[in-house]
């Protein structure tokens, strides 16, 4: 027989006896039940039978256990949950019978905390862990969770064991139909009455399998307190009850801490879950509110002040147990609050009538403000605390608060790498690890956060810079070795355009101490610790890296260290101190023990020459023999070559340490005449190009291969002004012998391209395009070139007459190639060669040596003035004259003598005597000198700075004679048709001169042709020629004058001359 430990009866009666008063009340109660079930708690029956479990495990101080079971059988389906903890009691069958009563209202007992609150917040701050034992509050707080079994069920049992309760719909409409009163009002809701204000006996659980016949025998039904059947009402309640089923996870657990585990038993299988700190970090902060803070809630709220809150989040991202996304904020139950951050938030917060809501109160933004900080607490505890940042919008109001709060907590905990956000950079460059490790020490805050987390730090205030700003920022006090590493680990980014750029100033450590600005300038290695040079700084030796040399460092050993402006600065200033001072007052300073050690270094490593080697290094101070010091290139290597035919000391080769006679070559000791190779721009000299005459050789190039010119490379022999006067046949058998020295006389050189922009010369216009070498251009210079390289007079083809014989120094040579470099001339061909440049170097040297030369097979050997050239070596001599002239030939000084027609011969002229003409007429009473093209005629004038032939400034007699007239003749018209452009007529004179000298012919300015009576034909012929312009034609011109008959013969002649 059913007991009714719980006066059931009673509560029944007092019921139907109010409701049986007042009809009004019974629709009220009917009315709000099936708003709870159908509306604030219609999907809520596993979450609120989870929640009672709880509050029962928490009233009796034991962990809690919960067991959900759908069983299936020919009577329906049920659903069977099983519990542990406080027994059900009258007050607590009250409570289910009541509206909103709930008798949860007393403190909870003292459980032992789960694994939930102890465990995930170990590693956390001590101000958010939950302690060793906690005060774990219910969570039921309202009295009308139980309601939400409406929704699915019309048969619900209760059975504790110390009694049972039952609600039924049959027994309820049973108890109502004595009623009359009630009649109408239950008939008006078809069926639907309120049950759970009606409660019935049902028998208690004792254990024992029987007393639960629903249940499985897979839940052993004798470990826990209390089971709850439902007999679910129709198959939309079943597959109601499948979803909530499914849709258990660690969040149930999380949200019910005094719940250590729940088993679920459906048709999907058998599953458990507990041990949920396992899987979660979770942190919890509880407090009491102030009273202020409570006055708008409820009367029987107001005496729970203290609140909970608890943050989650998954161990393991992957398996989470569900996405943290579409989440909403739990009270600690779900509400229809969504929630946008990636943790599960599960709170104490005042909930608004609905009960799916949290109320806009006082208490809810103090916990708002709490769960920010709690949140920033979570997020230090987690792997990845960017994870944790809001970045996205606001999903609601709450949500929009939360996302503040949480984001200022943030900004004030040290999220990144145990900093401040704030006060850290990210490189907006993907950089390295190694790179970040090498930059912690730097202060700069640098942090590594891979670009899905970029808007996270940001947002958090932290400083957004790319790796070519970073570098620019980087401060000064890293020790050596930190800054080695740092270049190392910046060295993979140098082919960034704006990296490099920035690395180019970068701060590098020097030895001695300080730093410098950029590494340009700076030289690496261990060659300079023999000695300290001034103005050189060197790379502390625990920085040295690769990557300095990249951007301008200079290893010790590397030839472009003598190319630094702070070594040549140091060279320059040891030499002004030293230079011709006495070797015996001075010993040699640690400075130029260092210079030289330094070249030692470039000389061991590269074996180099001083070819290409800076030219202040042949200033380097080294003591002489004669006790004195001197520049290195002024000095011979004892015992060489150059010791013995150069004027030149010898070296001390003792009063340097470290000088050999490696170190002596590369700067600049002479040991034999050496090759020096350069590169030169014509019309711009360099204070390095030190070599005797250069200007004026450059003044050459840029005669012969025009101004600004490109000369990439050139050989030079150097100190030929040094040659003792009875060494030049040694010289001259090294040009012979040695293959280098040789080539330094004769090749040519060339110009490769402009090096500024101009006018290029053409070689049509007077310039070959190549040029003397410097050695030859010099020894022509120096032994008088050119001059006649023929073996003996009998040799001689005309060339002694213009050219000075051999040098004595010179006699000797037989290699015709160096000869002919030298300036010697042995042929036509070769004088033709010679004068084929606008040189005015070898033109003067031409006229010059014009007074030295020899009569041509004449006895007397008569020189100067007067001596005839033969007519071969003239001609060549005039024809590139007014070449050069015509392509802008200068001479200075002017020549004294020259080579000009005086009569029917060549002869050598004074310059101040002849008149520079096209005109053949002239040279029957002047010496002159012939032009071929007329146009030419000015400018080889202006080159010798003589008169230009003109016969309107000369007096023409003819016939004095008043008794012998004149006679003017008609030009035989056959002849104007054989050569185009004849005067109509001519005039014949008994007589004709010209300034006083007799003439056969002359031209005057108006094209009228004169003869003298009695001069041969070849005088017509000649004027009539010249008159037309067509001097080429005189011999034609003289055969038809002398043979009328041969006109039209020499006219049918013509006609081939013509179509050529």
């Amino acid at each position: 027989m059913t007991t009714d430990p719980f006066r059931t009866a009673e509560l029944r009666s007092a019921v139907l006896n109010a409701w049986e008063r007042s009809p009004a009340r019974f629709r009220e109660d009917a009315n709000t039940e099936e708003d709870h079930a159908t509306g604030y708690y219609r999907d809520r029956v596993i979450v609120e039978l989870a929640q009672n479990a709880a509050d029962a495990a928490a009233r009796a101080g034991v962990p809690g256990r919960l067991a959900l079971r759908l069983v299936e059988d020919d009577s329906g389906t049920r659903l069977v949950a099983a519990n542990t903890g406080a027994w059900l009691d009258a007050d607590g069958v009250a409570s289910l019978a009541s509206l909103r009563a709930s008798a949860k209202t007393a403190p909870a007992a003292t459980l032992a905390p789960s694994s939930v609150a102890s465990s995930p917040t170990a590693s956390l701050t001590a101000s958010a862990t939950a302690p060793p034992t906690a005060q774990v509050e219910t969570v039921g707080r309202f009295g009308v969770g139980f309601a939400a079994v409406r929704a699915v069920s019309d048969e619900v049992t209760v059975s504790s064991r110390s009694g049972g309760v039952r609600f039924s719909l049959a027994a309820t409409t049973a108890a109502l139909a004595p009623l009359g009163v009630l009649t109408e009002h239950v008939a008006a809701r078809a069926g639907t009455v309120p049950i759970l204000r009606v409660p019935f006996p049902a028998p208690a659980h004792t254990g024992q399998l029987d007393t639960a016949p629903a249940a499985s025998s897979d839940v052993d039904l004798a470990s826990y307190d209390t089971v709850v059947i439902l007999e679910l009402r129709d198959a939309a309640a079943i597959a109601a009850v499948r979803d909530q089923l499914a849709a258990i996870d660690d969040t149930l657990l999380l949200a019910l801490p005094a719940l250590a585990s729940v088993h679920v038993d459906d048709d999907r299988g058998h599953r458990e879950l507990s041990d949920v700190g396992a899987r979660w970090i979770a942190v919890t902060r509880s407090g009491v509110a102030p009273a202020e803070m409570l006055r708008d809630r409820p009367v029987e709220e107001r005496s729970r002040a203290g609140w909970t809150l608890t943050w989650a989040y998954p161990r393991d991202l992957d398996h989470p147990g569900r996405p943290l996304v579409d989440q909403v904020v739990r009270a600690p139950t779900p509400t229809d609050e969504p929630l946008s951050l990636p943790a599960i938030l599960l709170a104490t917060f005042p909930l608004d009538p609905s009960r799916r809501h949290v109320a806009d109160a006082e208490l809810t933004r103090l916990l708002v403000r709490e769960a920010g900080e709690a949140y920033a607490v979570l997020a230090l505890g987690v792997p990845e605390p960017l994870d944790l940042v809001p970045t996205g919008l606001p999903r609601g109001r709450l949500d929009g608060e939360l996302c503040a709060a949480a984001e200022d907590a943030l900004r004030r905990a040290p999220v990144v790498a145990g900093q401040l956000a704030q006060d850290t950079v990210v490189i907006e460059d993907e950089v390295s690890h190694a790179l970040v490790t090498a930059l912690e020490p730097t202060g700069l805050g640098v942090v590594q956060v891979d670009r899905s987390r970029r808007a996270a730090i940001r947002r958090l205030g932290a400083q957004m810079m790319s790796l070519a700003d970073v570098v620019d920022a980087l401060p000064d006090g890293l020790r050596p070795r930190q800054w080695h590493d740092l270049y190392d680990a910046l060295a993979p980014y140098v082919a960034d355009r704006a990296v490099r750029e920035a690395l180019t100033a970068i701060l590098v450590p020097l030895e001695g101490g300080g730093t410098a600005r950029g590494p340009r300038g700076l030289v690496m290695g261990p060659a300079l610790r023999a000695g300290r040079i001034e103005g050189v700084h060197r790379v502390h030796p625990d920085a040295a890296h690769p990557l300095l040399l990249r951007l301008g460092a200079v290893p010790d050993d590397d030839p472009a260290v003598l190319g630094l402006a702070a070594v040549e600065l140091a060279a320059r200033r040891v030499g002004d101190e030293l230079l011709d001072s006495d070797v015996d007052a001075r010993d040699a300073p640690e400075e130029v023990e260092a210079l030289y050690g330094l070249v030692a270094g470039v000389a061991r490593e590269n074996r180099v020459g001083p070819d290409g080697m800076p030219g202040w290094l042949g200033d380097l101070p080294l003591p002489s023999d004669e006790g004195v010091w001197q520049r290195a290139s002024e000095l011979s290597w004892p015992g060489s070559w150059a010791d013995e035919h150069l004027d030149l000391a010898a070296v001390d080769a003792h009063g340097i340490d470290v000088l050999t006679a490696e170190v002596a070559r590369v700067v600049g000791v002479r040991f034999d005449l050496a090759v020096r190779e350069v590169s030169h721009e014509t019309g711009r000299l360099d204070e390095d190009e030190t070599y005797p005459g250069w200007a004026d050789y450059d003044d050459y190039l840029c005669a012969v291969l025009g101004e600004h010119r490109r000369i990439d490379q050139m050989s030079i022999v150097a100190d030929l002004d040094v040659v003792a006067d009875d060494s030049w046949g040694a010289v001259l058998d090294a040009f012979t012998r040695d293959s280098g020295l040789r080539r330094a006389v004769l090749a040519p050189v060339r110009a490769v391209h402009d090096a500024a922009p101009g006018p290029v010369p053409r070689e049509e216009e007077g310039l070959p395009g190549q040029a003397l070498s410097y050695t030859a251009w010099y020894l022509r210079d120096l032994f008088g070139a050119p001059w006649a390289a023929t073996a003996s007079a009998a040799d001689d083809v005309g060339l002694r007459s213009v050219l000075p014989p051999v040098p004595d120094e010179l006699a000797e040579v037989a290699d015709a190639d160096l000869v002919r470099a030298l300036g010697g001339v042995a042929s036509l061909h070769d004088l033709a060669q010679l004068l084929t440049t606008a040189d005015p170097a070898t033109w003067f040297g031409f006229f010059d040596g014009l007074r030295d030369g020899e009569e041509y097979q004449g006895g007397a050997h008569e020189r100067g003035v007067g001596r005839v050239v033969p007519m071969p070596v003239a001609r060549i001599v005039w024809a590139a004259f007014e070449r050069s002239c015509r392509a802008g030939l200068e001479l200075d000084p002017l020549p004294e003598l020259v080579v000009a027609v005086q009569g029917l011969s060549a002869r050598i002229v004074a310059a101040e005597d002849v008149l520079v003409t096209d005109g053949p007429m002239w040279v029957q009473v002047r010496a002159v000198v012939p032009v071929v093209d007329p146009e030419s005629v000015a400018a080889v004038a202006a080159a010798l700075d003589c008169a230009v032939a003109d016969s309107s400034t000369v007096t023409v007699h003819g016939d004095l004679d008043p008794q012998a007239p004149s006679t003017e003749h008609p030009v035989p018209a056959w002849i104007p048709a054989l050569v185009p452009g004849l005067p109509a007529t001519w005039t014949e004179h008994t007589e004709l001169s010209v300034d006083g000298r007799d003439v056969d012919w002359w031209v005057s300015p108006d094209s009228a042709v004169h003869v003298r009576a009695g001069a041969p034909p070849a005088a017509r012929a000649q004027a009539f020629a010249q008159a037309a312009g067509r001097w080429g034609d005189r011999y034609l011109i003289e055969l038809a004058l002398r043979d009328v008959t041969r006109s039209a013969e020499l006219m049918a002649e013509r006609v081939w001359d013509e179509r050529r």
